[in-house]
């Protein structure tokens, strides 16, 4: 048989081995989800490495170009930049409804 003291210690000990396991859970799901973050920040990172370098590839194309006095196609590093201008999509402007006033 379990003594009185046996059990409030057995009572007691519940909730704190319970918070001590949420506490621990807590910081596990933290460190993955941090963990996950970091991982597509690294990702866009590369990319925009990646797009960085492609423009600068075709500037030096293009410099090469006009060097040798051929005429420039600058659509492949319109198409380069305009890829890395839609990374962050370009604010809309709030529609106004002008109430135009009668001419006396």
């Amino acid at each position: 048989m379990i003594s009185p003291g046996g059990v409030l210690a057995v009572f007691l000990m519940f909730p704190i081995c319970t918070v001590v396991l949420m506490v621990w859970v807590k910081y596990m799901v933290e460190g993955v989800v941090m963990s996950v973050s970091q991982d597509v920040v690294d990702q866009i990172v590369a990319q925009l490495g990646r797009v960085r370098d492609e423009i600068i590839e075709e500037i030096g194309v293009l410099e090469s170009a006009a060097a040798a006095g051929e005429t420039l196609d600058l659509s492949a590093l319109a198409e380069v930049a305009k890829s890395l201008d839609d990374i962050v999509p370009d604010p809309v402007a709030p529609f106004v409804d002008e109430v135009g006033t009668p001419e006396a």
